[in-house]
């Protein structure tokens, strides 16, 4: 899969070319088989080199898979959004 070189800075929108370093990013995702699955990520940070902008490094995001801060996956998130939802509503639900 080939990466772009280059990435919007969220704080000013200019691209960043200039690679600040690497490191593992680890996510959990949905069980297969009742076995625990992990992603294991190598993402680049990268330096705004823009004067006035607020952030001076940032790191890539893979689309549909990564999110500011995000530990799981999106699917993991959605089945356990849907786990909690499932056991709140059985929880008001009227005895009978």
């Amino acid at each position: 899969m080939r990466v772009p070189a280059a990435r919007l800075v969220l704080g000013c929108g200019r691209r960043a070319r200039r690679i600040h370093s690497r490191y593992e990013r680890r996510l959990s995702d949905a069980a297969v088989a009742g076995q625990p699955v992990e992603i294991r990520l190598r993402v680049r940070r990268f330096f705004c080199d823009a004067g006035r902008c607020p952030v001076r490094t940032f790191a890539e995001q893979v689309t549909g898979l990564t999110g500011r801060y995000a530990r799981r996956s999106p699917l993991l998130r959605q089945t356990l959004e849907k786990i909690g939802l499932a056991l709140c509503w059985s929880s008001w639900r009227p005895a009978g």
